[in-house]
């Protein structure tokens, strides 16, 4: 199945457009953005929230937290400046412990599924096999793995 995601087409329909992410071109199917808290489609119950943004347990990842702006943003050149103030008061919210990453998927090969930015906080802890590794180092190795 194809990766989809999610966009208001405001100029042409003014409607939410469900999206095939490979290939870049809308489907014949309407759909509503399930990041978006709007929508009532959330899984997760919302943890802590700001005006801007809000917090999130990854459903699809276990132990993982998502911090989500609540505005319906596609791309990092269009959060507002005072977004990363949000991103600061839900950070220490997330139990990540001293040890963890911060991701952001863009594009279907780097794993984006839905085209609603949404930053991962990823805790680490060690005595695991990916302990003191960070993630372009673990997915060096992965790739190398399969070369």
């Amino acid at each position: 199945m194809p990766h989809q995601w999610f966009v208001f087409d405001e100029a042409h329909s003014g409607a939410l457009s469900c999206y095939d992410i490979s290939m870049n071109t809308p489907s014949a199917i309407s759909h509503e953005c399930p990041l978006c808290p709007q929508n009532n489609l959330l899984i997760e119950p919302i943890i802590a929230q700001t005006p801007d943004a809000y917090l999130i347990k990854a459903y699809s990842n276990p132990g993982n937290y998502l911090i989500i702006p609540t505005a319906h943003i596609e791309s990092l050149e269009t959060l507002p400046p005072n977004w990363w103030k949000s991103v600061s008061t839900l950070l220490p919210q997330v139990p990540h412990g001293q040890s963890y990453n911060m991701s952001i998927n863009i594009g279907s090969d780097a794993g984006q599924t839905v085209r609603h930015i949404h930053f991962w906080i990823i805790p680490r802890e060690a005595g695991k096999p990916s302990s003191s590794k960070g993630l372009a180092r673990l997915i060096s190795e992965a790739d190398a793995s399969t070369s």
